[in-house]
């Protein structure tokens, strides 16, 4: 190979110094063992003109990879574990490492299900099963964040909807929810706060509300009742990472969408969605998890009418988590080193702007009203900021032309 065509390449010794810069005490034995199972690339090696031996040098990238796959490697000993983060985080990997720690997921996955499946089945005549787990979980005091809150909300005031909903929750995994009526519907919109939502309906979500048929419980009744293993040997490698990659940018959205109706609704969950966010967030911090997510997610994109929704919705989202949420980054700071702008951005004002064009039309003219009266004082903050405030970006229509780049007249 030509000396020129390693142009850009990092040398053995980069790699490490740049792991040292970055926190991370990485070893050249840790780096040999890491290019030969899969986290980071195989390293090439050259003559080195008037020198003895050869150079190992490593594509370019390397350094950047390496400093993060030790980060990584601090949460799981594993290869093939840190395999699959590191593929988790965009980066190409071996797929026969990533998908070795898949199929070890997906049969833990199984395993647990059959367990389940077998309390309840044991049971089914006198129903003790399905009483032994519903009562497990309506009665733990050990129980993860958001299954604690469920319990809780549903609960309040001496209610025992929780066991509903735990009853739910079991028939969809055992495979026999066929079909939800009008009050299974609502105790699950109450169970992740969305019954705040429907008290405070939104612009353009009234016809989504009267089409929720909980139809999305039978369907992962339907999903759960093949294998996540005999499911992920028949994904591509290649619909595997499109899978991967819409799962997340579908999850991001959520997230964000979250943090913004948290702060704009000054409510703690957000009309539901705040609390979706953060149920989310947990959900894709653990790689088991994540598996399952991209095994559904490939499921969702062979669904013909999944599919087709899907995509609409994915694109509507994709717009929101690229666009409208760094707008109202840019908002919410705002707000915070001018405290005045929270009256004007109240929650009665934003609950009417989210519901109707007219609420959104006054919450653009209060906003541009506030710019005129407090504008040096916006001035300063925004050029003190370049890097949130960058030309072309400063809020292309949220809220419309309020939060110029510049001063007005400028």
């Amino acid at each position: 190979m030509a000396s020129d065509s390693f142009e850009g390449w990092e040398s053995a010794e980069e790699v490490l110094a740049f792991a040292v810069a970055a926190g991370q005490n990485v070893s050249r034995t840790q780096l040999v063992r890491w290019h030969k199972r899969g986290p980071i690339p195989r390293p090439r090696t050259r003559y080195q003109p008037g020198r003895r031996g050869l150079e190992t040098l490593y594509p370019p990238g390397t350094s950047a990879l390496v400093a993060e796959v030790s980060a990584l490697h601090a949460r799981t000993k594993l290869l093939d574990s840190l395999a699959w983060r590191v593929w988790w985080t965009g980066h190409d990997q071996d797929m026969a490492a990533v998908r070795s720690y898949a199929e070890k997921a997906c049969r833990e996955f199984d395993e647990t299900l059959e367990r389940i499946r077998g309390l309840v089945r044991g049971n089914s005549k006198d129903g003790t099963g399905i009483r032994a787990v519903r009562n497990h979980l309506s009665n733990s005091s050990d129980l993860p964040p958001p299954v604690g809150s469920i319990r809780r909300h549903l609960d309040w005031g001496g209610g025992r909807d929780f066991e509903r909903f735990v009853s739910l929750l079991v028939g969809t995994i055992v495979g026999e929810t066929k079909s939800l009526d009008s009050g299974d519907c609502r105790l699950i919109e109450r169970a992740f706060h969305f019954d705040e939502a429907r008290r405070t309906p939104l612009s353009g979500s009234q016809d989504w509300w009267e089409q929720e048929d909980g139809s999305g419980f039978v369907w992962m009744a339907k999903f759960l009742s093949r294998s996540l293993t005999d499911r992920l040997k028949e994904i591509p490698d290649d619909r595997f990472l499109e899978a991967r990659d819409e799962a997340q940018a579908f999850f991001k959205a959520i997230v964000t969408f979250g943090e913004v109706m948290n702060w704009a609704f000054k409510r703690q969950w957000g009309l539901g969605f705040g609390f979706a966010g953060r149920a989310v967030q947990r959900l894709v911090d653990d790689p088991k998890r994540q598996v399952a997510i991209v095994v559904l997610f490939h499921a969702f994109r062979n669904d013909p009418e999944l599919s087709e929704n899907l995509h609409i919705l994915r694109d509507s989202m994709r717009d929101w988590s690229t666009e409208s949420y760094q707008d109202w980054k840019r908002l919410r700071f705002l707000a915070e080193e001018v405290p005045e702008l929270d009256s004007v951005v109240s929650p009665l004002r934003m609950r009417e702007a989210f519901r109707t064009q007219q609420g959104w039309e006054r919450l653009n003219k209060a906003i541009a009203a506030f710019r005129a009266q407090h504008a040096e004082e916006i001035d300063c903050v925004i050029s003190a900021h370049p890097e949130l405030f960058r030309r072309g970006e400063a809020f292309a229509g949220s809220p419309n032309d309020a939060w110029p780049q510049e001063s007005r007249g400028t």
